[in-house]
Order: structure tokens, then C-alpha cells, then sequence
């Protein structure tokens, strides 16, 4: 074991003490939030009939696998409760709201400070630091993801660089698998700019448009100084991780979120790059049958 941390990039591999937790304390930890979590539920529309039905109380959740003794929650019953019938708190409570795929997510100011720890250990965990510069390059629109890597950075004490958010054209030339066009050129431009000016150390973008900015550099003969790349776990950013990595002097880190929970928190890679780490203390993850919606051994 020691012979490994002595290969490892950086020391401190973890931000948060809970993510040491033994499986017997994450469990017990998952099964008290379950709990916590059926009472917060019991009076909403979506799930008041069945209460009604089915009186379950705090010792019939004896463990996290006792979860499936509720109901199964699709984005389609989330969209039918649009825009707040969802809600657990009283509207003066709600801090912040996303929007995607037709539901509406809202955050108290104890969920931002969570969503703060959760995208803070992502990074930490891949290597940004307090005396970093990285650029968020995902628009800070309605889906919170940007808004979520960029709480992250706060919470660490690394400077963020304002950034010019990400394009991907419709209609444009190739660079290397990349669509683009003369807008896209400008955006990259500018990108590649105050990447270079600020001399920065991480960016957290889709894939595609990292390669893009790496291809368009070393087509005009440009070092960038980035060493890190963060960018979502969706197929694309799946297939394009280790092509980058071969070609250029940078590696990928892969996160995964969903914009119904916390953006860049739910999932993500650490130094090993041997698969993303659930946030257990704060999730609790089940494989469903995609037919059937039960849950699998």
C-alpha cells in the first residue's frame, strides 16, 4: 500500500472525512437519512395515496434495502409535478431553482452547501488544488451544472476564470471530429486566450469542445498550460477521455450528474481513473430492471 501512494499524483486524496466512512457506517448512515427522508415525503401529492395505503413507519426501514418497500419514482411522475408540488419546504426556504427535461429542482441554502462539498470532493479528489486557476466552461444556464462545478472550485480556494461558454455549431467545418464554425473559432479563440494568459491549471468542459481548443493550440503552435480536464461521463466524453489523453498532454477526469440532484456531485473519478466513486453518504443508488423497474440482485 505504501508503494502506491508513493506513486499517486498528490497526497490528501479526500476532502471530506465522510468519504472514509466504513460500508457499516455508510449504511447506517444511509438508513437514518432513508428514514429522515420518508417523512419528508409522507404528505406530498405524489406519494400521499400510498402512505394512505401503506402506514409505513420508521422500523420498517431497518436497512438501505428496505427502500424498495416504496414506490418507484420516474421523471415522468417528476414532470407531472411541475412546478412545485414536489417541494418539501415552504417557497421562503428555496435559495436557488434548475430546470431541465421539463421538472424543476429547487435547492435550500443547506442543499447549495451540500452541492458545494459534493462537486469540491470531485475535484479535490482529481487533483485541484487552493493555489489553481480553472475555467468553467459549461453555461451557466438552467441546468446547474456549471453552477455546481463552480461551488466546488469556491469551496476548495482555487480561482476561477471567467469563461466563454462552450458552442457546439450546426452547420461548419471539421477539426478533428469537432464541428465548428467562424463563432465557434472566436469562442475557442478567446478560450484558448485566457487559458493561456492566466496560465491556468484545469478546465471542466464537455469533451468535445476540449478537444477542439487542444486541436485548434497545437495547430497554431500554442502550449497550453491545462493539465487537468474535467468533463461529464456521457458516451461521448467515455470515447474521447483516452484519444486526449494519448495526444495530448493532459488528463481527463470523468464526473457524472443528473440535473434532477446536485450537478457535478452524484459521481466521480479519482486519481486511479479506475472507475467513478458514488457519493454514498448522500446517495443512495439502486440497478433497476429497465422493464420491469425492480430492483436487481
Amino acid at each position: 500500500m505504501a508503494e502506491l501512494f508513493d506513486r499517486l499524483p498528490f497526497e490528501n486524496l479526500y476532502w471530506n472525512q465522510a468519504e472514509t466512512l466504513t460500508q457499516e457506517e455508510c449504511r447506517t448512515l444511509q438508513t437514518r437519512q432513508l428514514r429522515r427522508t420518508v417523512e419528508r415525503v409522507r404528505e406530498l401529492p405524489l406519494y400521499r395515496s400510498f402512505f394512505e395505503e401503506n402506514p409505513l413507519q420508521d422500523e420498517d426501514f431497518q436497512a438501505p434495502e428496505d427502500v424498495r418497500r416504496l414506490p418507484f419514482t420516474t421523471l415522468t411522475d417528476l414532470r407531472a409535478q411541475f412546478p412545485n408540488a414536489h417541494w418539501t419546504v415552504p417557497r421562503h426556504e428555496i435559495a436557488r431553482v434548475q430546470t431541465q427535461d421539463g421538472f424543476l429542482t429547487a435547492f435550500t441554502r443547506h442543499d447549495l452547501q451540500i452541492q458545494a462539498d459534493l462537486s469540491a470532493r470531485y475535484l479535490y479528489a482529481v487533483g485541484i488544488r487552493s493555489n489553481q486557476m480553472v475555467q468553467v466552461s459549461h453555461a451557466f444556464g438552467r441546468a446547474g451544472l456549471a453552477f455546481a462545478l463552480q461551488s466546488g472550485i469556491d469551496c476548495i480556494g482555487a480561482a476561477s476564470i471567467p469563461a466563454v461558454n462552450q458552442i457546439v455549431p450546426t452547420n461548419s467545418a471539421m477539426i478533428t471530429g469537432y464541428r465548428t464554425g467562424q463563432t465557434a473559432n472566436e469562442k475557442m479563440e478567446e478560450t484558448i486566450d485566457a487559458l493561456c494568459a492566466l496560465n491556468a491549471d484545469a478546465i471542466c468542459a464537455d469533451a468535445e469542445f476540449v478537444l477542439a481548443i487542444l486541436t485548434l493550440a497545437q495547430k497554431q503552435e500554442r502550449n497550453l498550460p491545462i493539465r487537468n480536464v474535467c468533463v461529464p461521463a456521457t458516451s461521448t466524453g467515455i470515447a474521447l477521455r483516452y484519444p486526449i489523453q494519448k495526444d495530448f498532454p493532459v488528463k481527463v477526469w470523468l464526473h457524472w450528474e443528473h440535473p434532477a440532484f446536485f450537478g457535478a456531485g452524484l459521481a466521480g473519478e479519482c486519481c486511479r481513473q479506475d472507475g467513478l466513486h458514488i457519493q454514498e453518504d448522500r446517495f443512495l443508488f439502486e440497478c433497476i430492471h429497465p422493464e420491469t423497474l425492480q430492483p436487481l440482485p
